[in-house]
């Protein structure tokens, strides 16, 4: 299912920012480079699944004290839900690698419990086919 969604704007339009639709994280890598997906502008709306994520990365402050915001959202039926949240501090610019398998980790869960509800989805299903099969036998 698709929804029309509003990507979160910068939180200062003179600092660096971008917005991505994360489709994967690779581990191994240690920068921005690790999450993987298709790039979105910020404060503009977008169709996209339910279910897909978005990593929102923004840096605030003065021009001497910067620091950068990273935000990790999901698409769901009523708009975006913020997942997860990271803040550096002054002069700390190796974001990736304090958020990397945080966000890795919470994909990983989101599509573990999507695949046991899939699977119990299934089992119900079969059961309700045997059950069926079972009044139609008892009927004849």
């Amino acid at each position: 299912m698709k929804k029309i969604v509003e990507i979160p704007e910068k939180e200062d339009a003179r600092k660096k920012a971008w917005r991505k639709t994360i489709t994967q994280v690779n581990r191994e890598i240690s920068n921005g480079y690790a999450f993987v997906g298709d790039w979105l502008t910020a404060d503009e709306s977008y169709e996209l699944n339910v279910g897909d994520y978005i990593l929102a990365y923004d840096e605030k402050g003065s021009r001497k004290h910067t620091y950068i915001l990273v935000r990790f959202f999901q698409v769901t039926n009523e708009g975006l839900h913020l997942l997860y949240d990271w803040e550096g501090n002054y002069g700390q610019y190796k974001w990736a690698i304090h958020v990397r398998d945080k966000i890795a980790d919470i994909i990983e869960e989101n599509n573990t419990d999507s695949n046991a509800d899939q699977e119990a989805i299934l089992i119900a299903e079969a059961e309700a086919e045997a059950l069926l099969l079972e009044l139609e036998l008892i009927n004849l």
